[in-house]
């Protein structure tokens, strides 16, 4: 719930009106708008359901929480990251990614992961055709295929839960044992990450080397949408009663 806190800090430089609209809300995709409101709150609130915030020139607000962020309250609260996700979660996923490979192309390379076999990065030579007919393809030079990580056998792999910097829940695994890097004298390791893809949002695939030689491909499909890593998208309005 940090951003509940960010959220609120961010309103109290805002003057009120009977509709603002939340300015995190496409920022950080939460979905959820902030009204205010000179109605009186609700009685009998627990101290769950609400917080209290007093603005710059001194109004004092008392602000609502909607149902359905309660419940994701509770929900949040059985996520655990780095808890190992369930045996029936993760057969689910190896039959909907099985024989799956996706590349992705950044500039000169091509990152190439399979599933249930092998991350790679590889230069693919250029080739130039003709009316269907290859003139020429591009010479080869110095190594150009990496080998960044190899999967385990699936009773080996293991799945944890995970969230990243900005409260976006993924599952992820490890393929370890790649090519020995030049610079550490280890295996190349891959963390490969798992998004639930939203409605209408498009499946990707990145990746990024975030030390040497180690590195996360975060992976956004329809695919991995287990129960845990969907996402409430219907909006809902969190209201701020005045208090004169």
């Amino acid at each position: 719930m940090r951003w509940i806190f960010l959220l609120l800090a961010v309103l109290s430089v805002l003057k009120p009106t009977d509709a603002t609209p939340d300015p995190l809300e496409h920022a950080m995709g939460l979905n959820y708008k902030v009204a205010f409101s000179q109605k009186p709150p609700p009685r009998g609130l627990s101290k769950e359901q609400y917080y209290s915030m007093r603005l710059r020139n001194g109004s004092f607000f008392v602000c609502v929480l909607p149902e359905v962020l309660l419940e994701q309250r509770s929900s949040a609260a059985l996520f655990e990251a780095n808890s190992e996700v369930p045996v029936k979660f993760i057969e689910r996923i190896h039959e909907r990614f099985k024989k799956v490979c996706i590349n992705l192309l950044e500039g000169w390379w091509t990152y190439r992961l399979c599933w249930n076999d092998a991350i790679v990065q590889v230069h693919l030579p250029t080739v130039i055709l003709s009316d269907g007919v290859l003139l020429t393809t591009e010479p080869q030079g110095p190594q150009t295929q990496f080998l960044l990580g190899t999967s385990p056998s699936k009773d080996d792999l293991n799945f944890r839960y995970g969230v990243d910097a900005l409260g976006n829940r993924y599952i992820f695994t490890k393929y370890p044992n790649g090519e020995v890097c030049d610079l550490t004298n280890a295996p190349r390791e891959t963390e490969v990450r798992l998004y639930c893809a939203r409605d209408n949002e498009e499946e990707k695939m990145t990746l990024r080397e975030v030390e040497v030689c180690r590195y996360v491909v975060s992976l956004t499909s329809r695919h991995a949408c287990i129960q845990e890593l969907q996402q409430e998208v219907t909006q809902r309005t969190i209201t701020c009663h005045e208090l004169v």
